[in-house]
Formats: structure tokens, C-alpha cells, sequence
């Protein structure tokens, strides 16, 4: 009884601290999005208005940037030292479209400078928690508004499909493309394609967003997969389905 007892106490500390690893790993990282956009928020006012500050403002303004960068660099820093695993949690029924609409908008300035093409499907509710399901949608939209390229064209769609209980959602583009053989990879935590680059500028990650989101459709009974031709205006099918 007493062996019981203590594997049970065990059991529930893991849980706790796998909970709070989570929390910490899910708001780092949108803390760092936050980060890195606020120090080029602030870049491309000192390149557009930056004649016109004083010369205090131009150090406040360069000391903003530098602060950006930091937070940045830090926020990672923490990234590396926790890890994401199941947890128990609290699931209600989820707005997917609603969702997804959120995600475009917060990308309208990106989607707007490359012409992209957005087009949205019938996107089914599902039961989750509203905040992973947010988290997953605005990572695969962001990098298929990243990996877009410099293509004619460039295309993105968000929708699903039904089979019976089943759905599978997906966002496709008609971007770069992955190499073959790092399409199993890609999903690994920390890991980055190498030479990811778009017109010619290589693309900044840290290997966290993909490896992140299909940890959180793993935990919904889903599976999340790649379909891609590296270089070819292929449809690159980012997609998870769950029951």
C-alpha cells in the first residue's frame, strides 16, 4: 500500500511539472514572435522617421532595438531548457475558422507585401483547448507565409475534410518546398533545414514552432505529416487530422 502511495505522489509531481514545462515552452515561444517583431517594428521606424529624432530619441530608439534583440535571445535561451510533453487539460468545443481568421489578420502586413493569396475552407470545430488549437494554426501560417518565396503567384489555402469521426485540417502553399530528405526531420525539436533560404536570404528560426505544434495534435490522437517537392510550385500539404 504504502509502494501504491508513492508511485501516485510520483505520478502526480511528473504531471505537474510536465504541465508547467508546457506552459513555459508555449508562452516563450509567442513571447519571442512578440520580441523579434518588435525590434523590426522599431528598425523600420528608425530607417523611415529616424532623421527626424533628436539625438536622445535616436539613442532611445537604438536602445529599444537592442532590448528587443535581448528579450529575443533570452526567450530562446529558455526555449532550450524545457521540454513539451501530455498533459491532462480541460477541452471544450473550439471555433476553428474563428481561429484561423485571427491567424491571417495578426499576418496581414507579410501576406499584403508578397501578394499572397489566401483562400479559406470549411474549417469543423473540434474539442481542444482554444489556445493550443491558436498556437497551431498561427505556426503553419507563418511559416507558409515564411517559405513562400519569390515564385509568381503565391498561394496559400486553410481548410479540412471529413472521414466519418475523423478530420484532417491543412495548410498548403505553393512555396519552396523541402528537401526529401529532411521531411522527417522537420518536426524534430530544435531542428532546422540547412540553407533554408527565400530569394536568396536565409531564412531565422530556432526549431521549435513545427516540433511544437505536432506535439499538441499528438496529444489531441492526431498525426501531423509533410508533403513537399523541394524548388517546384508544389502544394505543400502541412496537415494533422484527429478523431
Amino acid at each position: 500500500e504504502r509502494t501504491r502511495e508513492l508511485e501516485a505522489r510520483t505520478l502526480q509531481l511528473q504531471e505537474r511539472k510536465d504541465e508547467l514545462e508546457e506552459l513555459v515552452h508555449l508562452v516563450t515561444h509567442d513571447l519571442q514572435n512578440v520580441a523579434v517583431a518588435s525590434a523590426e517594428t522599431i528598425r523600420k521606424l528608425i530607417e523611415v522617421d529616424g532623421a527626424k529624432f533628436s539625438p536622445r530619441g535616436q539613442r532611445f530608439g537604438d536602445r529599444l532595438q537592442r532590448d528587443c534583440r535581448l528579450m529575443a535571445t533570452m526567450l530562446r535561451n529558455l526555449l532550450e531548457v524545457v521540454t513539451q510533453t501530455e498533459v491532462a487539460e480541460r477541452r471544450e468545443i473550439v471555433d476553428v475558422a474563428s481561429i484561423v481568421q485571427e491567424c491571417i489578420a495578426r499576418a496581414q502586413g507579410v501576406v499584403e507585401s508578397k501578394g499572397i493569396d489566401v483562400v479559406v475552407g470549411e474549417l469543423p470545430a473540434l474539442r481542444a483547448e482554444e489556445q493550443k488549437i491558436h498556437h497551431v494554426f498561427e505556426n503553419l501560417l507563418s511559416n507558409a507565409c515564411k517559405y513562400v518565396g519569390d515564385k509568381p503567384n503565391p498561394r496559400i489555402e486553410v481548410g479540412a475534410s471529413r472521414d466519418g469521426d475523423l478530420i484532417e485540417y491543412y495548410v498548403r502553399d505553393n512555396g519552396i518546398g523541402i528537401e526529401p530528405n529532411q521531411i522527417g526531420r522537420i518536426f524534430t525539436l530544435y531542428h532546422r533545414a540547412p540553407n533554408q533560404t527565400v530569394a536568396g536570404i536565409v531564412q531565422q528560426g530556432h526549431g521549435i514552432g513545427l516540433a511544437v505544434v505536432k506535439r499538441i495534435v499528438q496529444r489531441y490522437g492526431g498525426r501531423m505529416w509533410v508533403e513537399s517537392v523541394a524548388g517546384r510550385m508544389l502544394e505543400i500539404n502541412r496537415a494533422f487530422a484527429a478523431g
